[in-house]
């Protein structure tokens, strides 16, 4: 799915979009994370299950 698809299944901005994936931004809230995953039409269990979630690392700051 094209990341413009994605933006128009979860009716966000593409300036907001744009903000999430830059670089600098290095946070993000609960609800902006539910409305991808259902952008995504994937269960959160499924999105939460990959490795990347099981590095001990993974800055949560």
């Amino acid at each position: 799915m094209s990341q413009y698809r994605l933006e128009k299944n979860i009716a966000m901005p593409h300036n907001t979009m744009k903000t999430l994936m830059g670089e600098r931004n290095n946070s993000v809230n609960l609800k902006t994370v539910m409305q991808i995953i259902r952008g995504l039409e994937m269960t959160t269990a499924q999105f939460f299950d990959d490795p990347i979630f099981e590095n001990p690392d993974l800055e949560i700051d």
